[in-house]
């Protein structure tokens, strides 16, 4: 996992709301397994923040 990458797709999902696993996979250039697993890095990484 690379941190900077989460920072990444994290601003540009904030810019652009919406994007599918592919669409963020071509453009971070990585699998979408790969995306699915950073969303739920970042996922987890906001609940352990809200407790």
């Amino acid at each position: 996992m690379s941190d900077s990458r989460l920072f990444k797709i994290l601003y540009y999902l904030l810019d652009m709301e919406r994007a599918t696993a592919p669409e963020l996979a071509t453009e971070f250039e990585v699998s979408p397994r790969t995306i699915y697993r950073d969303v739920e890095d970042i996922k987890q990484c906001r609940h352990s923040n809200l407790r």
